[in-house]
């Protein structure tokens, strides 16, 4: 049996914390997910059955994009960076669910949108320097979180 690489296991490891993030955040909030078919809700809003299967594929991605990111031949101040963003996004992401759905702070959410979207826009750019596949590894997360900002911004406005 052949011995995983280092770039290999940074990939799994990645892709399973990434996961674990996702499923931790959904597990806290899974008693108030009820408010999404509760509240008004914009044109062209989604199903809440769409939202794991997307962001399922969102985690992947990410994951994969950071650790092609990490693995890169850079110093080790340019990989604390990444990682710093990386993780600052995963931070960011975990909390979004937990502002809207537990506490239904429907503004306070969507600013923290907001600063998740730069946060992800400052991970492209930073990712993207060591190659360009790895930014656009994160142009479906930056559409996704763009029309999470529509959704959200249409259930304050609505609400």
């Amino acid at each position: 049996m052949k011995k995983l690489t280092n770039r290999t296991k940074t990939h799994i490891l990645s892709v399973t914390l990434t996961l674990a993030v996702g499923g931790l955040s959904s597990f806290l909030t899974r008693k108030n997910t009820d408010v999404y078919k509760i509240v008004a809700k914009p044109p062209f809003a989604p199903p809440s059955v769409a939202f794991p299967i997307v962001w399922t594929v969102l985690y992947v991605l990410m994951a994969v994009s950071f650790a092609r990111a990490f693995h890169s031949k850079d110093s080790k101040k340019e990989q604390d960076k990444s990682l710093a963003l990386y993780c600052g996004n995963l931070f960011m992401n975990f909390a979004w669910p937990v502002i809207f759905f537990n506490f239904r702070a429907f503004l306070p959410a969507f600013i923290w949108l907001a600063g998740l979207f730069g946060v992800v826009t400052a991970m492209a750019v930073n990712f993207g320097k060591k190659e360009k596949i790895n930014s656009y590894l994160l142009i479906p997360y930056l559409l996704w979180l763009t029309f999470a900002g529509y959704l959200n911004a249409g259930i304050v406005y609505l609400n």
